[in-house]
Formats: C-alpha cells, structure tokens, sequence
C-alpha cells in the first residue's frame, strides 16, 4: 500500500473551509466533511494563543 505523507492543517484554516463548506454547499456537507477528517491525511494544528 502507498503510504501518503501527512498534510498541516491549521485550526483557523479548517475555520474558513467549514465556513465556505456551509455557505456554498449546506450542513450536510460541513458533517461529512468533519467526519472524514480521522481518516484522512490532514493533521490538524491547533491555533495559539499569542504570536510572539
């Protein structure tokens, strides 16, 4: 099997997809979406507190 390297996902990015996932394709979609994000490549990162 092909191992596929992971993808960084920042926490604001995933923000600013679930967003534009409901506005264009509805609720149904963003749930899946989410749903989907355990089996996938994407890591998701946590957002700081402060930028120093």
């Amino acid at each position: 099997m092909l191992q596929c390297p992971r993808l960084l996902l920042p926490q604001m990015a995933l923000v600013e997809v679930a967003h534009l996932l409901g506005r264009d394709a509805g609720t149904q979609t963003i749930g899946a979406f989410l749903q989907g994000l355990s089996v996938s490549r994407l890591v998701l990162l946590e957002a700081l507190d402060k930028v120093r």
